[in-house]
C-alpha cells in the first residue's frame, strides 16, 4: 500500500461572493466535511492501482477559506458561497441553519443533488432516475446508491429528473418540484409535497403515488401529508377510489 497526501487551499477574499469548485472526483470519494473556525475542510480519499501492482491510496484535503463569519453573539453567517460539483454529476450547495449551535451540534454543511447535465461521461440512453432516502441519508442514480457522510444530506428536490422515488425520515419533511411518475413513501411526522407541473400542456393525466406501506401499522393522528399545488385550488379536487381527481380532468 502506497499513501499519497496532498493539500489544496482555495482562498476567496471577497465577501458575499460565489465560487464554483469543480472536482475531478466522484461523490462517494468525498469522505467528510468539517467546519474549522471560518473554513470548510473537505477530505477526499481515492484508491487506484499503482505501477508496482499495489494499491495506491491518495488522501486529498481541500480547504475552502473564509466560508463563514461570526457575529459578536456567536451566530454565524455565510461569507463566501462555495458551490461544489463532482465528476459524476452532483452539485453540493452550502447549508448551515442559524439555529444550529456550532459548539454542540455536528451540523449539516452541504446539501447534494444529482443533475444529469453536470455528469461528464453519461450517454443519453441512461435513464434520468433519482431516488432520495432521508432516513438512509442516500441518493440513488442509474449507477448506484450513494451513502452520504454525516455532514452532507440529500437536497429535497430532484430538479430535472424524469422518474423519482422520495422517502423521508421520522422528522417533518419538505419535498419540492415533484413531477409526474414520482413515487413517494410516506413516513412519520408531517410531510409536505410541492407538486410543480400539473399544468403541462397535452398531458392527459399526472400520476404521483403516495405509498403508506412503511408506516401502515403505526400511523397516528399526528402524522399527515400536505400536498401543495402550484396553480390550483384544493377545492377543485375530490377523491375517487383513492385517486385525487380534478373537477375537469384526472390530475394525480
Amino acid at each position: 500500500m502506497f499513501n499519497y497526501h496532498s493539500n489544496v487551499v482555495i482562498d476567496e477574499e471577497g465577501n458575499n461572493g460565489e465560487t464554483i469548485v469543480e472536482l475531478e472526483y466522484q461523490l462517494d470519494e468525498i469522505k467528510s466535511f468539517a467546519l474549522k473556525d471560518r473554513d470548510i475542510i473537505l477530505k477526499i480519499e481515492i484508491a487506484v492501482p499503482s505501477e508496482l501492482n499495489n494499491v495506491a491510496k491518495s488522501d486529498i484535503e481541500i480547504k475552502l477559506k473564509n466560508a463563514y463569519g461570526y457575529y459578536d453573539n456567536g451566530k454565524h453567517f455565510l461569507t463566501h458561497q462555495y458551490n461544489i460539483r463532482t465528476q459524476d454529476g452532483f452539485i453540493l450547495a452550502p447549508y448551515l441553519p442559524q439555529s444550529v449551535n456550532l459548539l454542540i451540534d455536528q451540523p449539516i454543511l452541504y446539501e447534494a443533488m444529482y443533475v444529469r447535465r453536470f455528469e461528464r461521461h453519461v450517454t443519453t440512453a441512461r435513464p434520468y432516475f433519482v431516488a432520495i432516502d432521508l432516513a438512509e441519508n442516500s441518493i440513488e442514480t442509474y449507477k448506484k446508491i450513494y451513502h452520504l457522510p454525516d455532514n452532507i444530506r440529500p437536497m429535497q428536490t430532484t430538479f430535472e429528473a424524469l422518474g423519482t422515488v422520495l422517502s423521508g425520515d421520522r422528522f417533518d419533511n419538505y419535498f419540492y418540484n415533484i413531477k409526474s411518475d414520482s413515487y413517494c413513501y410516506i413516513t412519520k411526522g408531517v410531510d409536505h409535497y410541492y407538486i410543480s407541473d400539473i399544468s403541462i400542456l397535452n398531458l392527459v393525466s399526472i400520476y404521483i403515488t403516495f405509498d403508506y406501506a412503511k408506516i401502515s401499522e403505526n400511523y397516528t393522528d399526528n402524522d399527515r401529508i400536505i400536498i401543495y399545488l402550484a396553480e390550483y385550488s384544493g377545492y377543485d379536487f375530490f377523491f375517487d377510489n383513492n385517486e385525487l381527481v380534478h373537477k375537469d380532468k384526472k390530475i394525480i
